[in-house]
């Protein structure tokens, strides 16, 4: 008899609520961010030892701008990522402010800071994958280069 799927065995089981799949979504985002910044300190530490140790053949022209390009990217990376959870934690904390509040005036005040660190956060974080993006390509061309040097 074939094993069953998870799938199969929710047949008949309440999907999740919709609080449970934002949660689900948010740690996911909350790991990915995570993943971004670890694996662009990796980079650049893996590029520094490029530049600075001895190699045989010498790195080009073109390799070192390739290489120094990958820096610049996994280097926004890492800045927009931190960004990233600075505007997270600001948003949440005027969003808590505004729900806290009784004066409505000042609720509304605390809900347009929300909204400004909800830009900030949405607009870093498509910097921070562009920028991921760009320096895995920059990597990619800097292998390619000195594999056709050699």
């Amino acid at each position: 008899m074939k094993p069953q799927s998870d799938e199969s065995r929710r047949v008949g089981q309440r999907a999740p609520s919709a609080v449970v799949l934002h949660a689900r979504a948010r740690e996911s985002a909350s790991e990915l961010r995570k993943l971004f910044v670890s694996l662009s300190s990796g980079a650049i530490a893996a590029f520094y030892l490029a530049l600075t140790s001895r190699i045989d053949p010498v790195l080009t022209s073109a390799q070192k701008i390739t290489v120094i390009f990958s820096i610049v990217c996994f280097g926004a990376c890492i800045l927009f990522g931190a960004l990233q959870w600075q505007a997270d934690v600001k948003r949440n904390y005027y969003w808590a402010n505004a729900l806290e509040e009784q004066v409505e005036s000042l609720g509304n005040h605390h809900y347009k800071k929300r909204d400004t660190w909800l830009r900030v956060r949405r607009m870093s974080g498509v910097v921070l994958r562009t920028a991921f993006i760009f320096g895995v390509l920059g990597a990619l061309a800097y292998v390619v280069e000195r594999v056709l040097a050699v």
